[in-house]
């Protein structure tokens, strides 16, 4: 007879498994990743969209610099209200051609948006790109601003 201790107690239970969780070789795979493994694909089309995408960048970026870059660039200043009767204003003109001659609109108004003083100016030609431009506004009433509304070739 055999006594109780020296019955070795075999094992009865047993790992749980769980769908798609497998146990090969190298690892243990994760649940879910059950897709077939082939070649990779796709390498035509990641080409093309490179190409795609470094073609927009090249074209953006060209635009913006067009852009950024314009014929004729005009900034108010400062306005001054010198009186009753009179307003001040300073802006900037730039030009790619400082011998194209402008002609500016500038306008003052009073509190209540209207229009009090309106002007044309004449901007002629000069030997600087860049030219700070001083003129006064005479005004029917008192005016709380000014501006500068466009600039043009003249003639146009």
């Amino acid at each position: 007879m055999t006594s109780a201790t020296a019955i070795k107690r075999q094992s009865t239970t047993t790992a749980p498994t769980v769908p798609g969780l497998t146990i090969e070789g190298s690892g243990i795979s994760v649940i879910g990743n059950n897709l077939p493994m082939g070649e990779a694909r796709g390498r035509i089309k990641t080409i093309v969209l490179t190409i795609v995408f470094l073609a927009f960048t090249a074209i953006v970026s060209v635009a913006g610099v067009r852009f950024a870059n314009p014929e004729l660039r005009t900034d108010l200043v400062a306005f001054t209200i010198d009186s009753e009767n009179q307003t001040s204003i300073r802006f900037l003109v730039v030009r790619k051609d400082p011998t194209v001659e402008l002609t500016c609109r500038i306008i003052a108004r009073d509190f209540s948006t209207a229009i009090v003083g309106d002007r044309y100016v004449d901007v002629g030609a000069s030997d600087r790109k860049s030219l700070e431009v001083t003129e006064r506004i005479p005004t029917r009433s008192k005016a709380v601003n000014a501006a500068l509304v466009r600039c043009l070739p003249k003639g146009r």
